[in-house]
């Protein structure tokens, strides 16, 4: 999930693609996609926190979609006590023997139930040089802990993390006026955000577990072992992504960015291979590159439109990170297809897509951990 970029296959084997050479690749321009409503893409800067500027930004869409107020979320909110979330863990089990900045979408559902959401106007975080993000040394510092955390109780480590995080991101709010209104973050998020937040399905397709069953998305960045993720089969899964654009939703993306199409152009990603055109095939690709580490989850992002040029479908994705700022239009990225077939792990959307595609999910949705999409009820 740090990290970035990549694109994917074509369907018909006519429309295979060089790897080096995408001459003549028609590419839809952003005028062309079929939008759904969003705020203007943010650069992460030099962060690893593409999870919370991408699930944020998800967040924000669908305020917009169910009619509430447009407000900017606060990012560093989510990372501030994910970071903090998981320092304690790792004081509690003494395990890993390093800090990284990588989570998931769930880290920021989880940060939601917990703690609330805070406006961006009321917990910007630290901007420390020229005016933007750079969390290098806050990262250091954290794993510099982690590393002597045998001399330190647990106590002394926590208190610790809290100093560490305060400098670099700032202290949070208990409360902040919004609207000529005060709020702490858990009211602002049930009066305000006001989302049915059980309504929002983790969905993945592979083959290590049974489909049609919640199951774990078996990557490091899933540190507390969700068992969340709806596993269904890669045609279900390519085909609520699609219906889900096509009507008016977005979708939240966990993706491994690796291939050399998004470097090389910065604009769009696409995945080359000499696969017959059968779905069956695609999977077992897509299981392969997974299981053999050639496909990692490094990278979200929030898909906002969709589109379809010399019948090649693509996405427009929202990317914070900064390879998507050095041509414009600044913070998007375009998606092939089959980038979603072989290289998106993982997605967010809706239940209602999913419940339009396949009746069988209505029979399996209770297996979900209810406390994990029971909210907070703290005021």
């Amino acid at each position: 999930m740090t990290l970035l970029f990549i694109l994917i296959l074509l369907f018909s084997s006519s429309a295979y693609i060089d790897a080096q050479n995408y001459e003549g690749l028609a590419v839809p321009e952003i005028w062309e996609y079929n939008r759904v409503h969003h705020f203007a893409p943010l650069c992460q800067d030099s962060t690893l926190v593409c999870w919370s500027f991408a699930t944020t930004s998800f967040v924000e869409s669908e305020m917009m979609r169910n009619g509430k107020k447009t407000v900017r979320l606060s990012v560093f909110y989510f990372v501030y006590y994910r970071f903090y979330e998981k320092m304690q863990h790792i004081f509690s089990v003494n395990k890993p023997e390093h800090f990284s900045p990588g989570d998931l979408f769930n880290g920021v559902f989880d940060i939601v139930k917990k703690y609330g959401i805070v406006p961006a106007a009321a917990y910007e975080g630290e901007k420390k040089l020229n005016k933007k993000y750079n969390h290098n040394l806050l990262y250091a510092q954290l794993d510099s802990l982690v590393k002597h955390r045998a001399f330190l109780s647990e106590q002394e480590a926590l208190k610790k993390t809290r100093l560490i995080l305060n400098e670099h991101l700032g202290s949070p709010p208990d409360s902040f006026l919004y609207d000529g209104k005060w709020y702490s973050p858990h009211r602002f998020r049930d009066s305000v955000v006001a989302l049915p937040w059980k309504e929002y399905i983790f969905i993945t397709s592979f083959r290590y577990a049974p489909y049609y069953c919640f199951t774990t998305l078996n990557v490091p960045d899933n540190w507390k072992h969700s068992k969340n993720y709806y596993n269904i089969p890669l045609s279900l899964f390519t085909k609520t992504l699609q219906k889900a654009l096509n009507t008016g939703y977005s979708v939240l993306i966990d993706a491994d960015i690796s291939e050399p199409s998004y470097k090389e152009s910065g604009r769009w990603c696409i995945v080359q291979s000499n696969l017959s055109d059968h779905i069956d095939n695609y999977a077992q690709e897509r299981e392969r590159m997974f299981v053999t580490g050639e496909t990692t989850d490094d990278h979200l992002m929030h898909l906002v439109g969709i589109a379809t040029k010399n019948d090649e479908e693509w996405y427009l994705a929202k990317d914070s990170w900064p390879t998507a700022w050095v041509y414009p239009p600044y913070g998007y990225m375009y998606l092939h297809r089959s980038y979603i077939i072989f290289k998106v792990l993982a997605y967010v959307v809706h239940r209602s897509v999913l419940l339009n595609c396949d009746a069988i999910f209505q029979k399996h949705e209770l297996e979900r951990d209810n406390e994990f999409y029971d909210v907070d009820d703290r005021k």
